[in-house]
């Protein structure tokens, strides 16, 4: 007797990310779902002279897992609305899943689909709608952020729910700690609910617009990435995580004379004007009220920087012209040696 051949659902994926990986990867490895296609970014330029094609994450597990599964179709379009049509031709979805792409989605493919088109985001809409709500919700503070899976439609993370879960957001919590924590939450939530959204046991939720907020890429640009004067300890923690891995966390240095306004650490003034990138940092528990101006200090073999309110230790930086290092083996940077442990 022949065994009855299940239809499989055809979804063609559109991402770019190390966050789409897992997403795509779970659809892939599922009984009930034919992968047809994948649509990712164009190969770009990379390297200090801009001389190597750098690929990305969604790519080169397609080219890595192909030679192992059937083969799937990569369309990497510079621009998707001027190939969407011919791409919905070849591969005729019946869902598209859409996970950190970096491009709009065109209308085409958002009608075409039976199932419609799913978008995997990392917030709990309505809030934080747009392309960076990981680093906003730890630049804000958050305890709590989520997993949304709305259907998509021509505006920006807008439409109905289909499913959601929260994730909590650690004191430690980086954008590439939740990268990795949310991307999982995701790939699980969507294959939990896609059988049941496919079936119609699922009834969308609307969104309350009203409460909508929104972040964009100028959100974690360079620019924002400096530490400012006025940052309190708990400002400049919540920086350096967010804009880690990148653009990361910067100040200038400036010397001991140099104007108290001005922008920048309180340094050595043999490094005056130098840049200092800082990777990792570890708030203190004693406060140091009332001093408007960062400064460094050193402690020991502990490189410590002074807030406007409090005391961080510096445990991973990098000063321009030099190695990314330990704190403790950029003693040199500080003047000024603590009288006594800042904390511990």
């Amino acid at each position: 007797m022949k065994k009855l051949q299940m239809t499989k659902t055809k979804i063609l994926f559109i991402g770019t990310s190390d966050f789409a990986v897992p997403i795509l990867e779970k659809l892939a490895h599922s009984e009930f779902i034919e992968l047809i296609g994948v649509v990712t970014q164009p190969d770009k330029s990379i390297g200090r002279h801009q001389s190597e094609l750098g690929q990305s994450p969604v790519k080169q597990w397609v080219q890595t897992s192909s030679k192992k599964e059937k083969k799937v179709q990569l369309f990497q379009p510079e621009k998707l609305r001027d190939e969407a049509e011919k791409i919905i031709e070849l591969t005729q979805p019946d869902l598209i899943i859409v996970a950190s792409y970096g491009q709009m989605v065109p209308k085409i493919m958002i009608d075409y689909p039976k199932f419609k088109c799913l978008n995997v985001h990392v917030s709990l809409l309505p809030d934080l709608r747009g392309a960076v709500p990981m680093p906003m919700a730890i630049l804000k503070g958050y305890k709590k952020t989520g997993v949304s899976i709305p259907i998509m439609t021509e505006k920006l993370d807008d439409g109905d729910i289909i499913a959601r879960r929260e994730i909590d957001i650690d004191d430690d919590e980086t954008t590439e700690s939740l990268t990795k924590k949310a991307s999982n939450v995701g790939a699980d939530l969507l294959i939990s609910i896609l059988q049941k959204w496919m079936n119609g046991e699922v009834k969308p939720v609307p969104q309350d617009h009203s409460k909508a907020t929104y972040c964009t890429q100028n959100d974690i640009s360079k620019e924002k990435a400096q530490l400012l004067t006025t940052d309190t300890a708990i400002d400049i923690d919540r920086k350096i995580r967010a804009f880690y891995p990148w653009p990361i966390a910067w100040s200038f240095l400036r010397g001991p004379e140099d104007d108290k306004q001005m922008e920048g650490i309180e340094a050595n003034a043999q490094f005056k004007g130098k840049r200092l990138k800082i990777f990792k940092i570890k708030v203190l528990d004693e406060k140091y009220p009332n001093k408007k101006n960062l400064k460094l200090f050193k402690y020991e073999n502990r490189l410590i920087l002074r807030a406007d309110d409090g005391w961080l230790e510096i445990l991973e930086c990098q000063l321009e012209g030099k190695k990314k290092m330990p704190g403790s083996d950029y003693l040199f940077l500080a003047n000024d040696k603590c009288e006594s442990a800042p904390i511990i």
